[in-house]
């Protein structure tokens, strides 16, 4: 049991440390195609790291309401 929760627990982990690896890439291919300035490249992290924080908020309230477990595995299908 303990062995299936730290795979499940190490694949969230990986799939934040993946999107976070997606969004550095991508970014100066969004500056090139839509010629954007390095400042609005900023302006594109800052959008993105707000919705991360909403979205923490969010499903904590929710993950408190009707449960860590299945907010948990909603995450990870959400993915």
């Amino acid at each position: 049991m303990h062995t299936r929760i730290a795979v499940a627990l190490g694949l969230g982990w990986m799939l934040d440390a993946f999107e976070v690896q997606i969004i550095g890439s991508v970014i100066p291919g969004i500056q090139a195609e839509f010629g954007l300035g390095s400042g609005q490249a900023v302006v594109i992290n800052i959008v993105w790291f707000v919705g991360i924080g909403l979205g923490a908020i969010g499903f904590g309230y929710l993950a408190d309401r009707f449960g860590r477990k299945r907010l948990f595995v909603a995450t990870l299908i959400l993915y």
